[in-house]
């Protein structure tokens, strides 16, 4: 980690830059960017860009992948938690790609009541080890009701050209914490989701230029036709 990070107490007070130290019931976060807003929810002062980047990856509402699976499962065992999911964000939802311990029909969830739009914000680790102490998120209604998230853990899926496309997090209704080794390897996994979105891209474009070759080639032909 940076030497730098901001520390933020369960009590919501005002953030000061400090030296990175381990401190039990605090989230260690990196610089948070001042965003705009949507329902009350800070967001990128960006998002209109961080959206159209991501349509460019054509990964919305798309069917389960393995390789996508796998690493929520890693992250899930790696972290000791009961819960993990690789999440987009669009305009107004976050969906899951890829989840582990929720029901198979749970694909998403509002922005506005979502528990990662201040990852959006990071660019590094986001850990809140009490969520219902914390007043930005213990109204959520995944903190009030059951299972109670208490524990969270969240890296901002930042793409080459800087924008946060989703999330991969762990959460978990008991007490834990990660350790340096642990917080390495979420973010080790969250940079495998990064190479997978930028194949998945480059296979995009090659599809497109494919078919553009297509359409000139047929355009050609019927000019050359007597």
């Amino acid at each position: 980690m940076n030497a730098a990070r901001r520390a933020v107490g369960d009590d919501g007070r005002r953030q000061e830059v400090i030296r990175t130290v381990a401190k039990r019931g605090y989230r260690l976060v990196a610089e948070v960017r001042t965003g705009a807003f949507y329902k009350g929810v800070e967001i990128p002062a960006d998002d209109a860009a961080r959206v159209a980047a991501l349509r460019t990856y054509r990964i919305m509402d798309t069917a389960p992948e393995a390789a996508y699976d796998d690493i929520t499962a890693m992250a899930a065992r790696i972290s000791g938690c009961g819960f993990s999911y690789i999440s987009f964000c669009d305009e107004t939802r976050f969906w899951l790609k890829s989840k582990v311990g929720y029901p198979e029909g749970f694909t998403e969830r509002t922005r506005e009541l979502s528990m990662c739009p201040a990852t959006l914000l990071q660019s590094d680790l986001l850990i809140v080890e009490d969520m219902r102490k914390h007043p930005n998120y213990r109204d959520l209604p995944s903190v009030k009701n059951p299972p109670h998230t208490r524990f969270y853990c969240a890296m901002p899926l930042i793409n080459p050209e800087g924008h946060a496309l989703g999330t991969l997090c762990v959460w978990d209704p008991g007490k834990k914490s990660l350790d340096h080794d642990q917080q390495q390897s979420i973010r080790l996994l969250a940079r495998q989701v990064l190479a997978l979105l930028e194949m998945r891209r480059r296979i995009n474009d090659l599809e497109a230029r494919h078919e553009e070759m297509v359409r000139l080639v047929a355009r050609m032909s019927s000019l050359m036709e007597p």
